[in-house]
């Protein structure tokens, strides 16, 4: 199989045991490129603070979040023990695991597809699909629970449609947590 798409949950990075699941787990899928997404964590938690605490606006307040994300993009880089980033053609790039920053991504969709929306209703799920959309591939959301698909996304995921997409609780520790959703 050609490239996956697997976004990592930031509900996940406060798991002791993150680092040899997610690598044995990303080791055992039958893709020959895997390009990871980061979720925003504690990261983009923060900033929802200070926006509640200071009043930055919805707009000012997501830029932050987003940008925030490059906190997470490290520390899965970190994890995965990837010393280098892709290059701006992330979506063909050579070798079989690159964690992708966000801005890339949106680079990348925003010269095909338009601007993303600039609300707290645009998280690092779809962000995820976005990033699925460019490169035409399946997606694999990892998550921290076995909630209904619906449940587990942000409000916009469903506006940006992805190929197959799959829901892992990772937590579990099975890996076999996958249920497709939005089309086969």
């Amino acid at each position: 199989m050609p490239h996956c798409i697997v976004k990592v949950g930031g509900s996940l990075f406060d798991w002791p045991a993150l680092g040899p699941v997610l690598r044995e787990y990303l080791a055992g899928l039958p893709f020959e490129r895997i390009l990871v997404v980061p979720g925003g964590g504690a990261s983009a938690d923060a900033v929802r603070a200070l926006d509640a605490v200071h009043g930055l606006g919805e707009a000012v307040a997501h830029e932050i979040a987003l940008t925030s994300l490059l906190v997470s993009n490290h520390f899965l880089r970190a994890l995965l023990e990837i010393d280098s980033e892709p290059r701006s053609d992330w979506w063909i790039a050579s070798g079989r695991l690159h964690v992708v920053p966000p801005a890339m991504i949106l680079k990348r969709y925003e010269a095909k597809h338009g601007t993303v929306p600039n609300t707290w209703q645009f998280t690092s799920d779809s962000l995820a699909a976005c990033a699925a959309m460019v490169a035409g591939c399946r997606l694999i959301m990892l998550k921290s629970t076995d909630e209904a698909a619906a449940d587990l996304v942000d409000p916009c995921f469903a506006s940006f449609p992805v190929k197959r997409v799959e829901f892992v609780n990772l937590r579990r520790g099975d890996g076999l947590g996958c249920s497709p959703r939005f089309g086969a």
